[in-house]
């Protein structure tokens, strides 16, 4: 065989990944012909799913494995593989990439486990795995189990899964773990999702999950991205592919890792990947239009709503049920995950009463009742009148177990509608499946069906968003693009950076001395409030380092002595930096809002629940500086507290636009201060009773 030589210039992640997803011939290094073993399967996976490449078998124990010749190492083969399958054990590992370089193969594809994941050594082996992509071969793994191109029908691997019929679909599903890639993929496709590629990542010595998703930008079979992740390996590239995807309005559907502490010590375990702080991430990754899921059903329930094509038309949605109970199961999540309800329009209010007997009752949630059972002609009349109302977005079926043929029935009513309308659809399956059973149906005509509620309203909540701030989102980011960098201010302590910024802060004065504070009473009003200034005490309630509520000079003057006391025990007989004397300020509501740095993704905006529990609840929202009006608003409507800044036992509401405008500033105090903030707290940001104000009453800044 003639070698190739290496190119003088690495060469690209999208040659390497066509490599992989579209190779003309594939090498396995390590074949066997026991199908049963991993050096077996990915032969048979190839020839089940009719890969209609070249396929040599390598392996100086066989002439003949499975029919085809046996070669005894890559040289002898007779032309340079696209692909090079590595199955060998770890200490030949490097010896087989080095045959790969020299004949001038562009991708190889390594399976073993043994690198960054269980540290120490393993971690300098995956380094040294990463200088071949550094020469010119592009490495997708380690530690994976097998690449699915469905669009190509090329299966690498030995995954069980690869052995199953294929779904072919819309959905990219790339994961770094690839079990995960399995479960997610073969239960999709048991509830009639479609996939165009499966793509396990592993460890990503070099090729990541950026790359493969930035790639198949340009694929036309991918509508959608669903992606499991550990960690990022480059955050801000990343980050930088997904506004691409919102552009190309390829939406990105993700599940991360790293909620817990116990979820980011699996994910330094099983990947090496370093997780970061998982609510800056997920934030950063919402700016960007990406859709966030906690759970592995609602990854692909949701990346199948999306796959379908269908945008919203401009209203609410309807559900038709078979039971009032289910009905109003589905209406409750509904108003959880705030998706409206359409009001049904006297035409279509009319239509539905011709169908249905006198007992119905024509609302939404529709319950059909019983009787479609004994005229099942019912079903197709109703939800052909909720799918012609103009005031619907989406159409959403609960089917329940009823006779099989009936179920089979109303399945290829609704098939027959999404071949007619451009209305979308969600069908929730409900009960069992057996054979013969309606489910059967939709897996056949492969239109995705949910089988929880909560997995269906969240997939349908998470759709009307995206699109609806869709274009927002990009006219937002493309006026940050041309704004002028805010003046650098300068400061020395954190209450000047934030009256510099426009923000409010309650009246204070920091004094040194009783002659200090006894000028500073002259200047204040009471009620005051005491504190100590030092770093060392940051957490002042727990550090009896603040008095508050004093009514006079004497209880100041007295607090002063006392804290001065406790700083100086505190700090070994030193003196604090001051003692702040400040105006109390009113308010039932405390929030917390601040900055802080994420290595890899920049200084994240906070906003939060505030008061001595905001460690307790740790109910916050995060997003990236720059911040746009789009994002302090999805900031504040992500807390789990938001309804306290609505109407509450007397109190005002809080105007979106101020607190808007408070983390449009903050984000403008990050941008200016790129060197000097690491972390900035306000805590807590005290909310006026009516609403009309926020002051800061405590600041910290490192």
């Amino acid at each position: 065989m003639s070698t190739s030589p290496i190119a003088a210039s690495v060469r690209s992640a999208s040659a390497g990944i066509e490599a992989l997803l579209k190779p003309r011939s594939v090498a396995i290094v390590g074949a066997t012909p026991r199908i049963e073993a991993i050096g077996g399967r990915p032969i048979v996976n190839l020839r089940t799913q009719g890969y209609p490449g070249r396929i040599f078998p390598v392996n100086p124990r066989y002439e003949e494995i499975l029919g085809l010749p046996c070669y005894p190492n890559l040289r002898a083969l007779p032309e340079v593989p696209d692909l090079v399958m590595v199955l060998v054990s770890q200490d030949r590992i490097f010896a087989t990439l080095d045959e790969a370089l020299e004949i001038g193969a562009t991708t190889a594809l390594v399976f073993s486990s043994g690198f960054s994941e269980l540290g120490g050594e393993g971690v300098a082996r995956q380094a040294q795995l990463k200088t071949y992509a550094d020469r010119g071969l592009r490495i997708c793994g380690p530690n994976l189990n097998g690449v699915f191109s469905l669009v190509n029908k090329t299966a690498l691997g030995f995954a069980p899964s690869l052995e199953f019929p294929a779904r072919l679909g819309g959905i990219a599903l790339i994961g770094q773990s690839g079990n995960v890639c399995t479960c997610v993929s073969s239960r999709g496709m048991e509830t009639g999702a479609g996939f165009s590629h499966i793509i396990a990542t592993g460890n990503e010595a070099d090729l990541e999950v950026a790359d493969y998703v930035e790639y198949l930008l340009d694929d036309e079979a991918t509508r959608v991205f669903a992606l499991f992740v550990e960690g990022f390996k480059n955050p801000a590239r990343f980050l930088q592919v997904a506004q691409e995807a919102l552009r190309r309005g390829k939406p990105i559907v993700l599940m991360k890792m790293g909620r817990t502490q116990e979820s980011q010590r699996v994910a330094l375990s099983h990947t090496g990947a370093m997780t970061g702080s998982y609510e800056v991430i997920t934030g950063a990754l919402r700016q960007q239009g990406v859709i966030v899921v906690q759970q592995l059903d609602q990854l692909c329930g949701t990346a199948a709503l999306f796959a379908t094509g269908r945008r919203p038309r401009g209203g609410g949605i309807a559900v038709g049920s078979l039971s009032g109970g289910m009905a109003g199961v589905i209406a409750d999540a509904c108003h959880e995950h705030g998706v409206p309800l359409a009001q049904f329009t006297p035409q279509t209010q009319a239509l539905l009463a011709a169908s249905l007997p006198g007992v119905a009752t024509l609302a939404n949630p529709l319950d059909m009742t019983g009787q479609v059972v004994n005229e099942p002609d019912c079903w197709k009349s109703c939800i052909d009148a909720m799918a012609q109302d103009g005031g619907v977005d989406l159409l959403l079926t609960a089917v329940s177990i009823t006779a099989n043929h009936i179920e089979r029935r109303f399945a290829q009513e609704n098939i027959a509608l999404a071949e007619r309308s451009d209305i979308a659809q969600v069908c929730i399956w409900l009960s069992g499946a057996p054979q013969g059973s309606g489910l059967e149906v939709f897996n056949d005509a492969g239109m995705a069906v949910h089988t929880r509620v909560e997995d269906a309203i969240s997939a349908v909540a998470a759709w009307r968003h995206y699109w609806s701030t869709r274009d927002e989102r990009l006219a937002a980011v493309a006026a940050l693009a041309n704004q002028p960098a805010p003046p650098k201010p300068h400061w020395t302590t954190g209450w000047e950076l934030l009256e510099q910024a426009g923000i409010a802060v309650a009246r204070h004065v920091l004094v040194r001395s009783r002659g200090d504070l006894a000028a500073a009473l002259s200047q204040l009003k009471f009620p005051l409030a005491l504190k100590i200034e030092s770093k060392a005490f940051a957490h002042k309630t727990e550090l009896d380092a603040l008095r508050l509520g004093l009514k006079d000079s004497a209880q100041a003057l007295a607090a002063y002595d006392e804290l001065i006391a406790i700083a100086r025990k505190q700090l070994k007989d030193q003196d604090p930096d001051g003692i702040l004397v400040q105006e109390m300020a009113s308010g039932k509501r405390e929030l917390i809002v601040g900055l802080k740095h994420e290595p890899g993704v920049g200084m994240a905006v906070m906003l939060g629940l505030g008061g001595i529990f905001s460690e307790v609840f740790k109910d916050i929202s995060t997003r990236v500086a720059p911040l746009t009006a789009l994002d302090a608003r999805e900031m504040a409507g992500e807390l789990r507290s938001h309804a306290m800044l609505g109407h509450v036992r007397g109190l005002g509401p809080v105007p979106p636009e101020m607190l808007s405008d408070l983390l449009c500033r903050l984000s403008n105090i990050a941008i200016s201060n790129p060197d000097r903030i690491r972390e900035l707290d306000i805590n807590p940001l005290i909310v006026r009773d009516d609403g009309s104000a926020c002051v800061a009453v405590d600041v910290l800044v490192s």
